[in-house]
């Protein structure tokens, strides 16, 4: 699919978006296991109310950026892709979103990482 080419571009490479930090569902996932199952459906859960329209419109703004970048260096298909996607985080709601569900689930991840640096932090 185009938009995980994109995701997986190196000018996109360390773009995320974490949920904000919350003790009580971070414990929840931590009773969960911090397993792929859990993951998933911590992602599943995430309610969009986490990531206001303020959120969109900086990513879009940013990826509009890139796309100038695209451009400059010749790579006009990306450009066009990433223009699509900046478009589309405006306007499509987050869990119908392939790009703004990619970077979610890319910050989770980081988030499951640290929960799991630290829950191993901890049984030492």
């Amino acid at each position: 699919h185009l938009t995980v080419e994109l995701f997986r571009h190196p000018a996109l490479s360390t773009w995320y978006l974490e949920p904000p930090h919350d003790a009580f569902r971070e414990r929840r996932w931590l009773r969960a296991g911090l397993t792929e199952e859990a993951f998933l459906q911590a992602l599943e859960d995430i309610p969009a109310e986490l990531f206001p329209e303020t959120v969109w419109e900086g990513i879009a703004r940013r990826l509009h950026a890139v796309a100038e970048w695209f451009l400059l260096a010749g790579e006009n298909e990306l450009a066009l892709l990433t223009v699509t996607a900046a478009d589309a985080v405006r306007r499509v709601p987050f869990k119908q979103n392939p790009f703004a569900q990619m970077l979610v689930a890319r910050g989770l991840a980081l988030t499951f990482q640290r929960l799991q640096q630290a829950r191993d932090r901890w049984d030492e």
